[in-house]
Protein backbone atom coordinates (compact mmCIF):
# COMPACT_ATOMS: atom_id res chain seq x y z
CA UNK A 1 0.00 0.00 0.00
CA UNK A 2 2.99 2.49 0.89
CA UNK A 3 4.49 1.80 -2.12
CA UNK A 4 0.91 2.23 -4.17
CA UNK A 5 0.57 5.30 -2.39
CA UNK A 6 3.95 6.62 -2.82
CA UNK A 7 3.30 10.46 -3.65
CA UNK A 8 4.97 11.59 -7.21
CA UNK A 9 2.75 7.78 -8.42
CA UNK A 10 4.60 8.06 -11.26
CA UNK A 11 7.46 9.18 -13.80
CA UNK A 12 8.28 13.10 -13.76
CA UNK A 13 7.03 13.00 -18.09
CA UNK A 14 3.43 11.58 -16.96
CA UNK A 15 1.96 14.78 -18.50
CA UNK A 16 4.28 16.23 -20.98
CA UNK A 17 5.06 12.55 -22.62
CA UNK A 18 2.18 10.07 -21.28
CA UNK A 19 3.50 7.78 -24.31
CA UNK A 20 6.41 7.00 -22.89
CA UNK A 21 7.39 3.34 -21.98
CA UNK A 22 8.36 4.08 -18.33
CA UNK A 23 5.44 6.10 -17.96
CA UNK A 24 3.04 3.43 -18.85
CA UNK A 25 5.51 0.63 -16.83
CA UNK A 26 4.83 2.61 -13.97
CA UNK A 27 1.25 2.54 -14.50
CA UNK A 28 1.10 -0.83 -14.71
CA UNK A 29 3.31 -1.12 -11.42
CA UNK A 30 1.38 0.66 -9.95
CA UNK A 31 -1.78 -1.21 -10.54
CA UNK A 32 0.34 -4.19 -9.62
CA UNK A 33 0.71 -2.66 -6.03
CA UNK A 34 -3.02 -2.28 -5.29
CA UNK A 35 -3.89 -5.90 -6.91
CA UNK A 36 -1.65 -7.34 -4.30
CA UNK A 37 -3.51 -5.63 -1.71
CA UNK A 38 -6.70 -6.16 -2.74
CA UNK A 39 -5.81 -9.87 -3.02
CA UNK A 40 -4.28 -9.93 0.98
CA UNK A 41 -6.55 -8.19 2.62
CA UNK A 42 -9.27 -10.39 0.66
CA UNK A 43 -7.17 -13.34 1.45
CA UNK A 44 -7.00 -12.11 5.23
CA UNK A 45 -11.11 -11.30 5.28
CA UNK A 46 -11.71 -15.43 4.04
CA UNK A 47 -9.54 -16.50 6.89
CA UNK A 48 -11.30 -14.66 9.47
CA UNK A 49 -14.48 -15.76 8.29
CA UNK A 50 -13.10 -19.56 7.67
CA UNK A 51 -12.37 -19.33 11.55
CA UNK A 52 -15.64 -17.96 12.08
CA UNK A 53 -17.33 -21.20 10.85
CA UNK A 54 -17.81 -19.40 7.29
CA UNK A 55 -18.64 -21.54 4.22
CA UNK A 56 -17.09 -19.66 1.71
CA UNK A 57 -18.85 -20.97 -0.94
CA UNK A 58 -22.35 -21.32 -0.56
CA UNK A 59 -25.06 -22.55 -3.30
CA UNK A 60 -28.23 -24.10 -1.15
CA UNK A 61 -31.11 -22.67 -1.19
CA UNK A 62 -31.25 -23.39 2.07
CA UNK A 63 -29.49 -22.53 4.71
CA UNK A 64 -28.60 -20.57 8.10
CA UNK A 65 -26.53 -17.42 8.47
CA UNK A 66 -24.73 -15.57 11.08
CA UNK A 67 -24.69 -11.83 10.84
CA UNK A 68 -22.00 -9.81 13.07
CA UNK A 69 -22.44 -6.49 14.72
CA UNK A 70 -19.08 -4.74 13.77
CA UNK A 71 -20.50 -1.15 14.33
CA UNK A 72 -21.29 0.48 17.92
CA UNK A 73 -24.45 1.89 16.35
CA UNK A 74 -27.53 0.80 17.99
CA UNK A 75 -29.70 1.82 15.36
CA UNK A 76 -31.31 -0.23 13.07
CA UNK A 77 -29.16 -1.81 9.82
CA UNK A 78 -28.96 -3.68 6.67
CA UNK A 79 -28.27 -6.80 6.36
CA UNK A 80 -27.52 -8.80 2.88
CA UNK A 81 -26.32 -11.83 2.30
CA UNK A 82 -25.67 -13.53 -1.76
CA UNK A 83 -26.47 -16.61 -2.13
CA UNK A 84 -24.88 -18.18 -5.87
CA UNK A 85 -27.95 -20.05 -7.17
CA UNK A 86 -30.26 -18.26 -9.81
CA UNK A 87 -33.26 -20.98 -8.59
CA UNK A 88 -33.50 -18.77 -6.10
CA UNK A 89 -37.37 -17.00 -6.53
CA UNK A 90 -38.22 -15.89 -3.01
CA UNK A 91 -37.11 -16.82 0.67
CA UNK A 92 -38.27 -16.84 4.25
CA UNK A 93 -36.29 -15.53 6.90
CA UNK A 94 -36.22 -16.09 10.36
CA UNK A 95 -34.38 -15.67 13.51
CA UNK A 96 -33.73 -18.97 15.62
CA UNK A 97 -36.53 -18.07 18.31
CA UNK A 98 -38.85 -18.37 14.98
CA UNK A 99 -39.53 -14.36 14.89
CA UNK A 100 -40.27 -13.94 10.70
CA UNK A 101 -38.22 -10.71 8.80
CA UNK A 102 -40.01 -8.45 6.12
CA UNK A 103 -36.56 -9.43 3.50
CA UNK A 104 -36.27 -8.74 -0.34
CA UNK A 105 -34.27 -10.58 -2.89
CA UNK A 106 -32.57 -9.25 -5.57
CA UNK A 107 -31.01 -10.12 -8.96
CA UNK A 108 -27.14 -10.27 -9.07
CA UNK A 109 -24.25 -11.45 -11.72
CA UNK A 110 -23.59 -14.66 -9.51
CA UNK A 111 -27.41 -15.54 -8.10
CA UNK A 112 -29.87 -13.52 -5.55
CA UNK A 113 -28.90 -10.91 -3.32
CA UNK A 114 -31.02 -11.16 -0.48
CA UNK A 115 -31.42 -8.28 2.16
CA UNK A 116 -33.67 -7.92 5.49
CA UNK A 117 -33.41 -5.09 8.38
CA UNK A 118 -32.29 -5.67 12.08
CA UNK A 119 -30.60 -4.44 14.79
CA UNK A 120 -27.32 -5.85 16.38
CA UNK A 121 -25.40 -4.71 18.93
CA UNK A 122 -21.65 -4.67 18.43
CA UNK A 123 -19.81 -8.36 18.58
CA UNK A 124 -23.09 -9.36 18.74
CA UNK A 125 -23.63 -12.52 16.90
CA UNK A 126 -27.36 -13.86 15.85
CA UNK A 127 -28.26 -16.58 13.65
CA UNK A 128 -31.03 -16.70 10.85
CA UNK A 129 -32.64 -19.41 8.92
CA UNK A 130 -33.82 -18.61 5.29
CA UNK A 131 -35.69 -21.29 3.21
CA UNK A 132 -36.25 -21.01 -0.69
CA UNK A 133 -40.25 -20.52 -1.41
CA UNK A 134 -42.16 -20.11 -5.04
CA UNK A 135 -42.69 -16.63 -5.43
CA UNK A 136 -46.66 -15.72 -5.75
CA UNK A 137 -47.79 -14.75 -8.98
CA UNK A 138 -48.80 -11.37 -9.71
CA UNK A 139 -52.42 -11.62 -10.89
CA UNK A 140 -54.60 -8.90 -12.64
CA UNK A 141 -56.99 -7.42 -10.17
CA UNK A 142 -60.28 -6.66 -11.52
CA UNK A 143 -61.62 -4.74 -9.17
CA UNK A 144 -59.09 -1.67 -9.19
CA UNK A 145 -58.32 0.84 -12.37
CA UNK A 146 -54.42 0.46 -11.77
CA UNK A 147 -53.24 -1.18 -15.11
CA UNK A 148 -53.57 -0.87 -18.65
CA UNK A 149 -53.62 -3.55 -21.24
CA UNK A 150 -50.30 -3.00 -22.09
CA UNK A 151 -49.19 -3.19 -18.17
CA UNK A 152 -48.19 0.36 -17.76
CA UNK A 153 -49.21 1.60 -14.46
CA UNK A 154 -49.87 5.28 -15.11
CA UNK A 155 -53.20 5.68 -13.39
CA UNK A 156 -54.00 7.42 -10.65
CA UNK A 157 -55.71 4.75 -7.85
CA UNK A 158 -54.87 3.45 -4.21
CA UNK A 159 -54.75 -0.27 -5.05
CA UNK A 160 -50.75 0.58 -5.67
CA UNK A 161 -50.19 3.86 -4.95
CA UNK A 162 -46.07 3.80 -5.45
CA UNK A 163 -45.13 2.76 -9.00
CA UNK A 164 -47.69 4.98 -10.90
CA UNK A 165 -45.78 8.04 -9.10
CA UNK A 166 -42.27 6.96 -9.94
CA UNK A 167 -41.42 8.21 -12.96
CA UNK A 168 -42.05 11.52 -11.44
CA UNK A 169 -41.13 11.15 -7.15
CA UNK A 170 -40.16 8.58 -4.73
CA UNK A 171 -41.14 8.53 -1.36
CA UNK A 172 -41.02 6.68 2.23
CA UNK A 173 -42.00 8.01 5.63
CA UNK A 174 -38.28 9.65 5.73
CA UNK A 175 -37.86 11.26 2.55
CA UNK A 176 -40.05 12.65 -0.81
CA UNK A 177 -37.66 13.28 -3.60
CA UNK A 178 -38.89 14.89 -7.34
CA UNK A 179 -37.63 14.73 -10.24
CA UNK A 180 -38.17 15.78 -14.27
CA UNK A 181 -36.20 14.57 -17.30
CA UNK A 182 -34.22 17.99 -18.51
CA UNK A 183 -34.73 19.35 -14.65
CA UNK A 184 -32.79 16.83 -12.56
CA UNK A 185 -33.69 16.93 -8.81
CA UNK A 186 -36.48 19.31 -8.45
CA UNK A 187 -37.30 18.73 -4.88
CA UNK A 188 -35.38 16.92 -1.63
CA UNK A 189 -37.21 16.71 1.40
CA UNK A 190 -36.86 15.44 4.86
CA UNK A 191 -40.12 14.38 6.05
CA UNK A 192 -38.90 14.68 9.93
CA UNK A 193 -39.71 18.44 9.86
CA UNK A 194 -40.85 18.94 6.48
CA UNK A 195 -37.78 20.76 5.55
CA UNK A 196 -36.99 21.06 1.72
CA UNK A 197 -33.30 20.27 1.45
CA UNK A 198 -32.99 21.29 -2.17
CA UNK A 199 -29.51 23.13 -2.36
CA UNK A 200 -29.78 26.93 -4.72
CA UNK A 201 -26.69 25.57 -6.88
CA UNK A 202 -26.50 22.62 -8.74
CA UNK A 203 -29.07 20.11 -7.72
CA UNK A 204 -28.10 17.10 -5.36
CA UNK A 205 -27.01 13.79 -6.38
CA UNK A 206 -25.85 15.34 -10.28
CA UNK A 207 -22.63 14.88 -11.90
CA UNK A 208 -20.68 17.54 -13.19
CA UNK A 209 -17.65 17.80 -15.59
CA UNK A 210 -15.34 20.72 -15.94
CA UNK A 211 -12.64 20.43 -18.53
CA UNK A 212 -9.80 23.08 -19.46
CA UNK A 213 -9.00 23.04 -23.50
CA UNK A 214 -5.44 22.91 -23.87
CA UNK A 215 -3.97 26.31 -25.79
CA UNK A 216 -2.50 24.07 -28.47
CA UNK A 217 0.19 26.94 -29.64
CA UNK A 218 1.81 26.80 -26.73
CA UNK A 219 4.82 24.71 -26.11
CA UNK A 220 4.30 21.87 -23.31
CA UNK A 221 0.81 23.34 -23.41
CA UNK A 222 0.00 19.96 -20.98
CA UNK A 223 2.29 21.13 -18.78
CA UNK A 224 2.18 24.84 -18.43
CA UNK A 225 -2.15 25.08 -18.71
CA UNK A 226 -1.77 22.51 -15.62
CA UNK A 227 1.21 25.14 -14.17
CA UNK A 228 -0.67 28.14 -14.80
CA UNK A 229 -3.87 27.30 -12.50
CA UNK A 230 -2.67 28.53 -9.04
CA UNK A 231 -4.72 27.85 -6.08
CA UNK A 232 -7.76 27.47 -9.04
CA UNK A 233 -8.70 23.41 -10.11
CA UNK A 234 -9.52 24.89 -13.48
CA UNK A 235 -8.19 27.60 -16.29
CA UNK A 236 -9.84 31.18 -17.13
CA UNK A 237 -11.22 29.37 -19.96
CA UNK A 238 -12.74 26.10 -18.42
CA UNK A 239 -15.89 24.92 -19.14
CA UNK A 240 -18.17 23.48 -16.48
CA UNK A 241 -21.12 20.58 -17.99
CA UNK A 242 -23.83 20.09 -15.19
CA UNK A 243 -25.69 16.56 -15.87
CA UNK A 244 -28.78 16.42 -17.46
CA UNK A 245 -31.35 14.36 -16.78
CA UNK A 246 -32.32 12.13 -19.44
CA UNK A 247 -34.60 9.24 -18.07
CA UNK A 248 -35.98 7.35 -14.99
CA UNK A 249 -35.93 3.65 -14.67
CA UNK A 250 -37.38 1.96 -11.56
CA UNK A 251 -34.95 -1.03 -10.91
CA UNK A 252 -36.82 -2.60 -8.17
CA UNK A 253 -39.65 -1.96 -5.39
CA UNK A 254 -39.89 -4.19 -3.04
CA UNK A 255 -40.77 -4.31 1.02
CA UNK A 256 -37.33 -3.62 1.98
CA UNK A 257 -36.06 -0.77 -0.01
CA UNK A 258 -36.83 0.99 -3.72
CA UNK A 259 -34.08 1.33 -6.07
CA UNK A 260 -33.99 3.69 -9.24
CA UNK A 261 -31.46 4.54 -11.81
CA UNK A 262 -31.38 8.05 -13.38
CA UNK A 263 -29.57 8.64 -16.34
CA UNK A 264 -27.55 11.76 -17.19
CA UNK A 265 -26.00 12.87 -20.20
CA UNK A 266 -22.73 14.21 -19.37
CA UNK A 267 -19.31 15.48 -21.19
CA UNK A 268 -16.81 13.53 -21.80
CA UNK A 269 -18.32 10.42 -20.50
CA UNK A 270 -20.33 7.70 -22.43
CA UNK A 271 -22.10 7.04 -19.36
CA UNK A 272 -23.06 9.04 -16.31
CA UNK A 273 -25.98 6.81 -14.17
CA UNK A 274 -27.13 7.62 -10.09
CA UNK A 275 -28.44 4.74 -8.85
CA UNK A 276 -30.53 5.82 -5.95
CA UNK A 277 -31.79 3.42 -2.93
CA UNK A 278 -34.19 4.31 -0.70
CA UNK A 279 -35.04 1.66 2.53
CA UNK A 280 -38.63 1.53 4.17
CA UNK A 281 -37.64 1.27 7.59
CA UNK A 282 -34.09 3.04 8.07
CA UNK A 283 -33.68 6.72 7.12
CA UNK A 284 -30.69 5.74 4.65
CA UNK A 285 -30.68 6.32 0.86
CA UNK A 286 -27.62 4.39 -0.53
CA UNK A 287 -26.15 6.28 -3.93
CA UNK A 288 -23.98 5.12 -6.48
CA UNK A 289 -22.03 7.19 -9.39
CA UNK A 290 -21.68 4.64 -12.56
CA UNK A 291 -19.41 6.35 -14.56
CA UNK A 292 -17.93 5.35 -18.11
CA UNK A 293 -15.06 8.41 -18.56
CA UNK A 294 -13.73 9.29 -21.88
CA UNK A 295 -9.78 10.04 -22.46
CA UNK A 296 -8.11 13.09 -22.85
CA UNK A 297 -5.44 15.30 -22.15
CA UNK A 298 -7.35 18.27 -21.16
CA UNK A 299 -7.39 19.49 -17.44
CA UNK A 300 -10.43 17.82 -15.69
CA UNK A 301 -12.34 17.30 -12.94
CA UNK A 302 -15.63 14.91 -12.11
CA UNK A 303 -17.70 16.00 -9.29
CA UNK A 304 -21.34 14.97 -7.57
CA UNK A 305 -23.20 17.68 -6.14
CA UNK A 306 -24.12 17.23 -2.13
CA UNK A 307 -25.40 20.60 -2.05
CA UNK A 308 -28.25 21.04 0.63
CA UNK A 309 -30.01 23.78 1.64
CA UNK A 310 -30.93 23.76 5.11
CA UNK A 311 -31.43 26.76 7.37
CA UNK A 312 -29.37 27.47 10.25
CA UNK A 313 -27.02 24.14 8.91
CA UNK A 314 -22.86 23.89 9.05
CA UNK A 315 -21.24 21.44 7.31
CA UNK A 316 -18.68 19.39 9.11
CA UNK A 317 -15.69 17.27 7.87
CA UNK A 318 -13.45 14.93 9.60
CA UNK A 319 -9.71 15.23 8.68
CA UNK A 320 -7.19 12.30 9.07
CA UNK A 321 -9.90 10.20 11.50
CA UNK A 322 -9.01 12.98 14.24
CA UNK A 323 -11.18 16.09 15.22
CA UNK A 324 -13.89 17.25 13.49
CA UNK A 325 -13.64 20.48 12.24
CA UNK A 326 -16.04 23.23 10.02
CA UNK A 327 -14.81 24.43 6.78
CA UNK A 328 -13.45 27.94 6.79
CA UNK A 329 -14.41 28.30 10.40
CA UNK A 330 -12.12 26.12 12.03
CA UNK A 331 -8.93 25.80 10.59
CA UNK A 332 -6.08 28.04 10.55
CA UNK A 333 -6.37 31.87 9.51
CA UNK A 334 -4.87 32.73 5.91
CA UNK A 335 -5.46 29.25 4.51
CA UNK A 336 -7.09 27.20 1.64
CA UNK A 337 -10.84 27.19 1.84
CA UNK A 338 -11.52 25.15 -1.87
CA UNK A 339 -11.20 21.83 -1.18
CA UNK A 340 -10.68 19.36 1.89
CA UNK A 341 -10.28 15.85 2.48
CA UNK A 342 -11.99 13.17 5.18
CA UNK A 343 -11.67 9.74 5.81
CA UNK A 344 -15.41 9.29 6.31
CA UNK A 345 -17.29 11.89 4.40
CA UNK A 346 -19.31 14.75 6.06
CA UNK A 347 -22.13 16.07 8.08
CA UNK A 348 -24.89 19.01 8.10
CA UNK A 349 -25.91 19.87 11.21
CA UNK A 350 -28.72 22.18 12.91
CA UNK A 351 -30.63 21.65 15.76
CA UNK A 352 -33.86 20.95 13.95
CA UNK A 353 -31.67 17.77 12.54
CA UNK A 354 -29.27 16.81 10.15
CA UNK A 355 -27.22 14.44 7.49
CA UNK A 356 -24.65 12.15 7.29
CA UNK A 357 -23.07 11.74 4.37
CA UNK A 358 -20.61 8.94 3.51
CA UNK A 359 -18.48 9.21 0.80
CA UNK A 360 -17.25 5.26 0.81
CA UNK A 361 -14.59 5.92 -1.95
CA UNK A 362 -13.67 9.60 -2.61
CA UNK A 363 -11.81 11.15 0.34
CA UNK A 364 -11.76 14.59 -1.53
CA UNK A 365 -14.54 17.46 -1.04
CA UNK A 366 -14.76 20.60 -3.25
CA UNK A 367 -16.57 23.65 -1.45
CA UNK A 368 -15.17 26.65 -4.46
CA UNK A 369 -17.18 28.12 -6.99
CA UNK A 370 -17.70 26.04 -10.17
CA UNK A 371 -15.57 28.82 -12.41
CA UNK A 372 -12.32 30.39 -12.20
CA UNK A 373 -12.04 32.94 -9.32
CA UNK A 374 -10.62 35.51 -7.26
CA UNK A 375 -9.68 32.75 -4.18
CA UNK A 376 -10.18 33.71 -1.05
CA UNK A 377 -8.28 32.75 2.48
CA UNK A 378 -10.05 31.70 5.38
CA UNK A 379 -11.15 34.65 8.07
CA UNK A 380 -13.24 32.70 10.39
CA UNK A 381 -16.72 34.15 8.89
CA UNK A 382 -20.04 32.16 9.26
CA UNK A 383 -20.48 32.38 6.19
CA UNK A 384 -17.45 30.18 4.81
CA UNK A 385 -18.94 27.54 6.38
CA UNK A 386 -21.85 27.74 4.48
CA UNK A 387 -20.53 27.02 0.83
CA UNK A 388 -22.13 24.35 -1.47
CA UNK A 389 -20.35 21.19 -1.43
CA UNK A 390 -18.93 18.85 -4.24
CA UNK A 391 -17.40 15.24 -3.89
CA UNK A 392 -14.35 15.96 -6.27
CA UNK A 393 -14.82 12.53 -7.36
CA UNK A 394 -11.60 12.99 -10.04
CA UNK A 395 -8.98 15.00 -11.61
CA UNK A 396 -5.34 15.11 -13.69
CA UNK A 397 -4.95 18.35 -12.54
CA UNK A 398 -1.05 18.02 -11.50
CA UNK A 399 1.60 18.70 -14.32
CA UNK A 400 4.53 16.82 -13.33
CA UNK A 401 3.88 13.24 -11.75
CA UNK A 402 0.21 12.21 -11.60
CA UNK A 403 -1.91 9.98 -14.27
CA UNK A 404 -3.55 12.02 -16.78
CA UNK A 405 -5.76 9.22 -18.31
CA UNK A 406 -9.06 9.44 -16.26
CA UNK A 407 -11.02 7.34 -18.77
CA UNK A 408 -12.56 3.61 -17.65
CA UNK A 409 -15.58 1.93 -16.30
CA UNK A 410 -15.99 2.62 -12.65
CA UNK A 411 -18.16 3.00 -9.86
CA UNK A 412 -18.25 5.66 -6.72
CA UNK A 413 -20.47 4.69 -3.61
CA UNK A 414 -22.35 6.88 -1.14
CA UNK A 415 -24.72 6.80 1.60
CA UNK A 416 -27.07 9.39 3.22
CA UNK A 417 -28.46 9.03 7.01
CA UNK A 418 -30.80 11.16 8.68
CA UNK A 419 -29.82 11.91 12.66
CA UNK A 420 -30.89 14.11 15.32
CA UNK A 421 -27.13 14.88 16.36
CA UNK A 422 -26.59 18.35 16.47
CA UNK A 423 -22.61 18.23 18.04
CA UNK A 424 -19.98 17.90 15.46
CA UNK A 425 -17.78 15.18 17.25
CA UNK A 426 -20.67 13.20 17.78
CA UNK A 427 -22.37 12.90 14.34
CA UNK A 428 -18.82 12.51 12.73
CA UNK A 429 -18.63 9.48 15.28
CA UNK A 430 -22.37 7.86 14.16
CA UNK A 431 -21.03 9.04 10.38
CA UNK A 432 -17.94 6.60 10.79
CA UNK A 433 -20.17 3.65 12.57
CA UNK A 434 -23.02 3.79 10.24
CA UNK A 435 -20.54 2.81 7.62
CA UNK A 436 -20.42 -0.71 8.90
CA UNK A 437 -23.40 -3.12 7.97
CA UNK A 438 -23.33 -6.46 10.12
CA UNK A 439 -20.98 -8.91 8.13
CA UNK A 440 -22.82 -11.85 7.37
CA UNK A 441 -21.88 -15.35 7.41
CA UNK A 442 -23.31 -18.70 5.98
CA UNK A 443 -22.58 -21.71 8.25
CA UNK A 444 -24.61 -24.50 7.44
Amino acid sequence: MMLYAEHTWGHSSTITNPYDTMVLNLDMRKNSYASKAHEAASLMLCSIAEKKGDMLRYYNTTGTVRAVGVSHTSQPQLIEFYIETLALEDVEVRDLAGNLYTCQVSPHPRGRKISFIDTLSYGEEKEYTYTARHKAPETLNTRHCYMGAEEVRDIVNDYDPVTYRLPYEVENKFFRICYKPGDGITSFVDKRTGTEMAGTAIPFFTPVYQRTPLHQEVPFSSYEERRALGRNIRGKHAETHIGKLMEITCMEHGPVFTQLRLHYSLAGTVKADVLLKLYEAIPRIDFTLELGKTISDEVESVFLSLDLNRPGNGTVLRKGAREAFRPGIDQLPGTCMEFYMSDDGAARLSPEGGVLIAARDVPMFYTGEMQHHPIRLCDGAAENNARPLYSWVMNNNWETNFKMDLSGFCQYDYSLWLTDISDPEQAMDELHEQLFDPYVLIVR
